[in-house]
C-alpha cells in the first residue's frame, strides 16, 4: 500500500515537498509496466499535532510505503506501526538537532530515540552533521555508514554489513532523497555533494527489500519545483517500484 502524505510544515524553510506525492504517483501511472498500487491519500493539516494523529491512524498493519512530504512524517509513520522497529535511514543528515517543541525534519530522529519509539538507528550515507548531532549519535550508540565509508568499501560491502546487522530484527527503511548525490537527484531543498549514485541506491533497496524484517518504508524530501527535467521525480518513481516489487 502507498500512503500519499503531502505535508511540508515540518520543514525549517519554505518548501514544495508537498507536491511530490502527486508527481511521483503520476509518473508511476505512466510506467510502461502498468504496475497497480493500492493508494491512500492521507489527510494533512497545518496543525502539527493533528497531522501526526492523521498519519498514525492511516498506518496499515501490512507493509506500506509512505510518500512525502518532508522528513518529519517518518516520526508519525513509525509511531503508527506500534512495533518499535530499528530505523534504517538513508540521508545526508542525521536529523538529530536539539530544541524544537514540535517534531520537525531536523530533530525527528532525536525524538524517536528519546521517546523510545525505535529500538535503534542505522544511518546510511551521512556526510553533514553538527557537533550536537554527532554527540547524540555517540552517546546513544547509533550506527552510521558515512558516504566516505561507502566510497571506500563500495555499496555492495556496506549493504552486506548492514544486512548482517538487520537479520532477525524488525526494521523500517526511510529514504531522504538528499542521501543521493545532487548530480543524480537535483530536486532537493538541502543538497549535499558527495552522495551515492541513483544506481547504488536502487541496488541497496533491492537487497534490503528482500529481508523478512522490513515492516514499512518511506520516501521523502523531493521538491519538484527544484527538479531538472523530472530527474528526481523519475528516480522517486523507480524507488517506489523497487520498494513494492514482489
Amino acid at each position: 500500500m502507498l500512503l500519499k502524505i503531502p505535508f511540508k510544515h515540518g520543514s525549517m524553510k519554505e518548501s514544495d515537498t508537498d507536491k511530490a506525492p502527486d508527481k511521483i504517483v503520476e509518473m508511476l501511472s505512466k510506467d510502461y509496466e502498468k504496475i497497480k498500487f493500492d493508494i491512500l491519500d492521507v489527510e494533512t493539516s497545518q496543525d502539527l499535532i493533528e497531522n501526526q494523529k492523521n498519519i498514525e491512524e492511516a498506518v496499515p498493519s501490512r507493509f506500506f510505503v509512505g510518500i512525502g512530504g518532508d522528513h518529519s512524517i517518518t516520526y508519525s509513520l513509525i509511531n503508527g506501526t506500534k512495533k518499535k522497529p530499528l530505523l534504517v535511514m538513508m540521508d545526508a543528515h542525521p536529523d538529530c538537532e536539539i530544541g524544537f517543541d514540535n517534531v520537525t525534519h531536523e530533530d525527528f530522529v532525536r525524538k524517536l530515540v528519546e521517546n523510545q519509539i525505535v529500538s535503534g538507528v542505522v544511518f546510511i550515507g551521512l556526510r553533514k552533521w553538527s557537533n550536537d548531532e554527532m554527540n547524540f549519535i555517540k552517546k546513544n550508540n547509533l550506527v552510521f555508514f558515512s558516504s566516505y565509508e561507502i566510497m571506500q568499501k563500495g555499496i555492495k560491502r556496506v549493504t552486506e554489513d548492514l544486512m548482517s546487522l538487520l537479520r532477525g530484527k524488525k526494521f523500517y527503511l526511510s529514504i531522504d532523497i538528499d542521501g543521493v548525490d545532487p548530480g543524480f537527484a537535483p530536486g532537493v531543498d538541502w543538497p549535499e555533494p558527495g552522495g551515492i549514485t541513483s544506481r547504488e541506491l536502487l541496488y541497496f533497496i533491492g537487497k534490503i527489500k528482500k529481508m523478512d524484517g522490513l515492516i514499512g518504508a518511506d520516501l521523502v524530501e523531493i521538491n519538484p519545483e527544484k527538479d531538472v527535467n523530472n530527474i528526481t521525480v523519475k528516480l522517486g518513481s523507480e524507488i517506489i517500484k523497487a520498494l513494492t516489487k514482489h
